[in-house]
């Protein structure tokens, strides 16, 4: 078998792209990416926002020390929310 120093500049060249090759199809079976770990701008803005409604919603209901305050306030609001387009589905 020859030597590194008894290659082509050519068979240098696809040795190492058939490396980089194999580490990379090595590395994606060792970390598969599931397609539910992608999480993009709607999705952090969503969250925030039902986040907020939360707040407001749990204020509602310690103001009026009532459960029941706090659900109609949270549904009303996410209701509204999505009606209005602030939460995209």
């Amino acid at each position: 078998m020859p030597g590194p120093a008894d290659l082509t500049d050519a068979a240098k060249v696809q040795l190492l792209e058939a490396a980089f090759d194999e580490n990379r199809l090595d590395r994606t079976k060792k970390e598969p990416r599931m397609a539910t770990s992608r999480k993009t701008a709607r999705h952090k803005l969503n969250r925030a926002h039902f986040l907020g409604v939360l707040l407001i919603a749990g204020l509602v209901g310690a103001i009026f020390e009532s459960w029941m305050a706090f659900l109609i306030a949270a549904g009303v609001l996410i209701v509204s929310s999505v009606h209005d387009g602030h939460i995209r589905p």
